[in-house]
């Protein structure tokens, strides 16, 4: 979510204190110098390209079920499993972004979730938890998958 130079700049730092640095792998390639000389062992994050896989299966998934309805066809438990898999999705990258961002996520003048990205994500993380519940909790949905698609 930073600029490579400023990662870079950040890992040269003697006067930073550096607990913890995901990157990607192309970025960890990219700064394996600077990364050796903090003394760091890199997290490296697929998780991003694992949720926009998730973001990609979840659009097709969309996309073929309003096209079906469209076509007159009933639309049964996919629905359910389109809300579950929706608010996993959202929710887990409101964690991810509270993982990056660190302590920096508590809202104070001087911590780096004062600008975007992490502007207010600590709440944004509590808020999106809401997601589970609304519109039918998420257990709700499971055991409408269970009846329809198992008969249980």
């Amino acid at each position: 979510l930073f600029g490579l130079h400023a990662v870079r700049d950040a890992l040269l730092n003697p006067a930073r204190v550096k607990l913890r640095l995901v990157v990607t792998r192309n970025a960890a390639d990219r700064l394996s110098g600077a990364i050796a000389g903090a003394g760091l062992e890199p997290e490296i994050a697929d998780a991003l390209a694992e949720f926009e896989i998730d973001i990609m299966a979840i659009e097709a998934t969309t996309l073929r079920l309003m096209a079906a309805a469209e076509a007159g066809v009933r639309i049964g438990a996919e629905t359910s499993l389109l809300k579950i898999r929706g608010t996993e999705t959202q929710q887990g990258l409101t964690e991810l972004m509270l993982d990056i961002a660190g302590p920096s996520a508590l809202p104070a003048r001087d911590s780096g979730a004062t600008e975007e990205p992490f502007e207010n994500v600590a709440f944004q993380f509590m808020n999106w938890r809401k997601l589970s519940i609304y519109g039918g909790s998420n257990e709700i949905q499971r055991s409408i998958l269970a009846s329809q698609v198992l008969g249980l």
